[in-house]
């Protein structure tokens, strides 16, 4: 694989590892890329070109290889690499870099089923024969499941939502469409009415769609949902049967 000259490390650097377990290892071959990016890199672009075409690249080549994306990534989003595949999540979730407490030190992955969530580790500090300060980064660590001597419990996270279906639509229509919106009409000051309109709407939110707990993985982006994942999984089947097709553009 050739690495653009620019990304030789003055402010984007980046390397790519091969790796073959052996052992009748679940893992059959593992892609780990290393990423170093400055802040505000006028290399932004090139770096995320050059990820994701290597990505979908190695992805048909290898197939059924997994991948790791770890490194500093400072204002760097990893969103355009997770958008590659429904499998990949940015797994660490706590402030790598200190004193600002940020959290700059990531590790995307589609290793989550057979490792735990990363911990953090003391940072590396000068040989004894070196000068030098300590890092101001942590170490990132990611241990087996089968590791028993440690907590391999999932972390979820609870939020609400609402899900509103074409029936509930339908109600919502036929509710309002008959209102005669007196508790509206009837407040003076246009505070008022708009307290009364939203009451109102709340209401029958309530009674044709109510709000409902769900449970999300921890390490899974803000956004993902299951219909977007139901998507990212026919894209990239269809990616590994056909390539870039006129269907795989589409989804």
């Amino acid at each position: 694989m050739i690495v653009p000259a620019k990304l030789d490390g003055s402010e984007s650097a980046i390397v790519w590892v091969k790796s073959v377990p052996e052992n009748h290892c679940v893992i059959k071959v593992l892609i780990i890329c290393g990423i170093y990016y400055q802040t505000k890199s006028k290399t932004k672009y090139l770096l995320i070109y050059h990820i994701t075409t290597n990505y979908n690249s190695l992805k048909t080549k290898y197939n059924g290889a997994n991948f790791i994306f770890a490194g500093d990534y400072n204002d760097l989003s990893p969103n355009i690499i997770l958008q590659q595949s429904a499998s990949l999540r940015q797994s660490v979730h706590y402030p790598t870099c200190f004193p600002g407490k940020t959290t700059i030190d990531l590790i995307v992955n589609d290793l989550h089923q057979w490792y735990q969530p990363p911990t953090p580790q003391s940072p590396l500090i000068p040989d004894p024969e070196r000068e030098g300060c300590p890092s101001d980064h942590v170490v990132n660590i990611m241990f087996p499941k089968e590791d028993t001597n440690l907590n391999s419990s999932k972390i979820y996270n609870t939020v609400k939502v609402r899900p509103i279906t074409k029936h509930a639509i339908s109600a919502i229509g036929n509710m309002f469409g008959k209102h005669n919106w007196e508790e509206v009409l009837n407040e003076p000051e246009p505070d008022d009415k708009l307290s009364a309109y939203k009451n109102t709407i709340e209401i029958v939110l309530d009674s044709v769609a109510p709000m409902k707990e769900v449970k999300i993985a921890g390490d899974e982006p803000a956004w993902m949902n299951s219909g977007i994942k139901m998507i990212l999984r026919k894209r990239d089947r269809e990616y590994n049967k056909k390539g870039k097709s006129d269907r795989w553009r589409t989804l």
